[in-house]
C-alpha cells in the first residue's frame, strides 16, 4: 500500500454525501497503520496513510451554536411564564413532569438547590402529582 493508493482511494470516495462516514474509514485506516508503525512491522516514513490534503469539515460549515446557546435562545423566545421551565429543563436535564411539579418550596435560595421529589403525572385522562421516577435517598 503506497500513498498515491490512498489517496487515490480517499479521491474517489463520496465525500459530498458521506463525508462523516468517509472519515470514518479515514481514521480507520489510519489507526491499523499507525499501530503496524507503533509494532515494528513498517516504518514510520513509509506510513501510506498521510493524507494532507484533507477537507476541513468545519472550513465551510455555518457558525454552530453550543447547547447553552440554544437553550436560552429558545427560552428568549418562550412565553415569559415557560422560560424557567425551559432553562431548568435544558440545563439541568428536569423532566418536563418535574418542571411542572416545583413549587416555591422547591427551591432553597440559601444552599443553592432545587429539590426535585414530585411530578406532573398523567394517566387515564387525568392529570396528578406524585412522586419522581428516580426517588431521591433523602425523602
Amino acid at each position: 500500500m503506497t500513498r498515491q493508493q490512498v489517496a487515490k482511494w480517499w479521491d474517489g470516495l463520496p465525500l459530498a454525501e458521506r463525508e462523516p462516514s468517509c472519515r470514518q474509514a479515514y481514521d480507520l485506516l489510519r489507526a491499523i497503520v499507525n499501530d503496524a508503525v507503533d509494532s515494528g512491522r513498517i516504518d514510520l516514513a513509509a506510513n501510506p496513510a498521510i493524507l494532507r490534503a484533507l477537507p476541513d469539515p468545519l472550513k465551510n460549515a455555518m457558525k454552530t451554536l453550543c447547547l447553552r446557546q440554544i437553550i436560552f435562545e429558545i427560552a428568549a423566545r418562550m412565553r415569559q411564564e415557560w422560560r424557567l421551565g425551559v432553562l431548568l429543563g435544558g440545563l439541568l436535564g428536569m423532566r418536563s413532569g418535574e418542571v411542572r411539579a416545583l413549587r416555591r418550596k422547591s427551591f432553597d435560595l440559601d444552599e443553592g438547590v432545587i429539590m426535585v421529589r414530585e411530578s406532573v403525572k398523567e394517566a387515564e385522562g387525568k392529570v396528578f402529582i406524585d412522586s419522581t421516577k428516580t426517588k431521591g435517598t433523602d425523602d
